[in-house]
């Protein structure tokens, strides 16, 4: 993992102490907003113990894979896995690295930018979207979120994460679907919120999911009807 992309063991400590604390200035202030301690988890294949442990602390964790084989996936400066395997090669290997992670039953709530091999704009040979049609039920199964990623906007693959497609796919099979921007910035947070908010709605989603406090031990989350 990449260091100004990523927190190490101390930092996500901190991170949950700065967020309690917060929360409990907001509280003598009587205020009734509520924080809610997430966290974008890797799967990696072979540490999914380290990984129960890492989330255990968190009210709602993304899982997400960036990295094939031991390589980047999505960083421009590191192509190694591209050149080695090809466009339908990097494709393939994450499909079925997804579903891995689907069937796992690894402790996270919600799928990360589920067509994330798009993010250089490489498309491969086969039908992605039926690929992902297979998946679809087995999300529904494990009543796992999906999540509309808004980042890919700002990428070469100018699209979001995933296809459209891909969430009516989603939809179709009674997968409920969150909003996130993938701010690694304060000035990206929530860009193109609002507009996925539409892109949802003509997907045929009538509701966006968010999380609430304890979402991962209660899988409580709170529907907002779009309109």
């Amino acid at each position: 993992p990449q260091r100004e992309d990523s927190m190490s063991p101390e930092d996500a400590v901190l991170y949950l102490e700065q967020l309690r604390a917060l929360q409990g200035v907001l509280q003598r202030k009587g205020l009734r907003t509520q924080l809610v301690a997430g966290i974008e988890a890797d799967w990696l294949p072979g540490r999914e113990a380290e990984l129960r442990d890492l989330c255990a602390p968190y009210d709602y964790v993304i899982g997400s894979i960036h990295f094939l084989d031991g390589l980047p996936l999505d960083n421009d400066e590191r192509m190694e896995l591209w050149e080695q395997r090809g466009v339908d090669g990097v494709w393939e290997l994450y499909l079925n690295t997804l579903e891995e992670l689907i069937r796992s039953g690894a402790p996270v709530n919600c799928l990360g930018h589920l067509d994330l091999p798009k993010v250089f704009g490489q498309r491969p040979s086969f039908n992605v979207g039926e690929a992902f049609c297979d998946l679809a039920p087995l999300v529904a199964g494990r009543e796992l979120i999906i999540e509309l990623n808004t980042a890919g906007w700002f990428k070469p693959a100018r699209e979001q994460y995933p296809a459209v497609d891909v969430l009516r796919a989603f939809c179709q099979a009674g997968v409920a679907c969150t909003v996130g921007c993938d701010a690694h910035r304060p000035c990206q947070l929530g860009r193109g919120v609002r507009e996925a908010y539409g892109l949802l709605y003509e997907a045929g989603y009538r509701h966006v999911t968010a999380p609430t406090a304890g979402t991962a031990r209660s899988g409580l989350w709170r529907r907002f009807e779009l309109k």
